[in-house]
């Protein structure tokens, strides 16, 4: 009989800071990958545009 080794993920979110920047480190198959994190500011300003994206306040804009 085959003995099953359950995967258990680990929650450990790592962040560092460089040159003012935050980066999130994710271990990948035992490579490390830093992705950039967003400030809330930037969250905010993305959201505003999304949602006047979706509103089609701006003429010019072709929704699907």
């Amino acid at each position: 009989m085959l003995k099953i080794n359950k995967f258990k993920s680990e929650n450990k979110e790592v962040l560092v800071v460089k040159n003012g920047v935050t980066y999130r480190v994710l271990d990948l198959g035992g490579s490390k990958i830093e992705v950039r994190v967003k400030s809330p500011k930037e969250l905010k300003k993305d959201k505003k545009a999304f949602e006047k994206y979706l509103n089609g306040s701006d003429g010019n804009i072709v929704l699907p």
